[in-house]
């Protein structure tokens, strides 16, 4: 695991700041909400309006909308500068072409998409051309405050109409293919990704014609440190299966729950050419999976040892 040597105070309470500051404030709102009668029929018309309109997928704030907020652009420096936060771009990438970012190793919180991918979203600072937006569980934007948080950093919800509507408009979307199933195979002994059997990714690929590049987010696995108890995978799995998120057992940095200081580099490949299909059969789906799970492998081989530590590569 590569830790920083030296940490700066800034950096650590501005992630503080970044991981649990501002979402568990919004949380607290949401369950204030439902404490008091009133505000809970507030937040049920909230909710029926955007199910009813299927507005939660829709953000109404300017792409740097959130750079206003005074201080906000240091804090969110500070928090890159904990993790070393860096991008590696391959450079057959052509940076003003649409992609389809499939990204890989969810970790406990996706520390790597928060330090590295989403700054581009809401303009911090740009590597691709094009508007860009990292895709989470729609069921997010019902909680007040943090949905409208989740909009102003990029986010939009992971929903394959909503994710085709995207596309369509010409922006590059980004999506962690694993979810919450990855989550339960986190482990600091080997990479591990849920792929194999995730084929909605690549019949949108198919369906749009814009073709998936393989991103990997390594140092993610070392964000937190993990335990592992028999007892608990069925609880996990339980858990998953109605709120469709893993509960894990970790702790981070000193034994608390701020996330080790190591450096997260994300790595983008090559794009997998794709030719546009308007209606995909299940083996035009199943090639083109083959040849991106090809593409993810050799990425991951050329980086290995340089950012993986040697750790092997697990296709789940």
């Amino acid at each position: 695991m590569n830790q920083k040597n030296k940490l700066e105070l800034k950096e650590l309470i501005s992630t503080f700041i970044i991981f649990f500051g501002i979402t568990s404030s919004s949380w607290i709102l949401f369950f204030t909400f439902l404490y008091f009668y009133s505000t809970r029929i507030l937040l049920v018309l909230w909710v029926g309006y955007l199910y009813i309109t299927d507005n939660f997928c829709t953000s109404y704030f300017r792409d740097d909308a959130i750079l206003c907020i005074p201080g906000f652009s240091t804090v969110y420096h500070n928090m890159i500068n904990w993790f070393s936060g860096e991008n590696i771009i391959h450079p057959e990438l052509d940076r003003e072409k649409q992609y389809l970012f499939v990204t890989h190793f969810h970790g406990v919180y996706s520390a790597c998409t928060w330090a590295n991918y989403l700054p581009q979203c809401f303009k911090l600072f740009t590597i691709f051309k094009r508007r860009c937006r990292m895709c989470t569980l729609q069921e997010n934007f019902y909680v007040p405050m943090w949905g409208v948080l989740l909009h102003l950093v990029g986010f939009t919800g992971a929903n394959k109409e909503n994710i085709i509507k995207n596309l369509k408009e010409g922006t590059n979307v980004g999506l962690m293919i694993g979810g919450a199933s990855e989550v339960a195979y986190y482990s600091q002994k080997e990479y591990v990704t849920v792929a194999r059997n995730r084929k909605g990714v690549f019949e949108i690929a198919l369906k749009t014609g814009v073709p998936a590049v393989p991103v990997l987010c390594f140092g993610e696995t070392f964000v937190y440190d993990h335990y592992e108890f028999e007892w608990f995978s069925k609880f996990q799995q339980l858990v998953k299966y109605w709120f469709k998120v893993c509960p894990i057992l970790f702790t981070g940095w000193k034994y608390t729950f701020m996330p080790n200081p190591v450096k997260l580099s994300m790595v983008y490949g090559k794009e997998v050419p794709v030719s546009k299909i308007k209606n995909p059969s299940t083996d035009d789906i199943s090639i083109y999976r083959d040849l991106y799970l090809t593409a993810l492998e050799d990425l991951y081989e050329e980086y290995k040892d340089t950012l993986g530590q040697g750790l092997p590569l697990k296709i789940v």
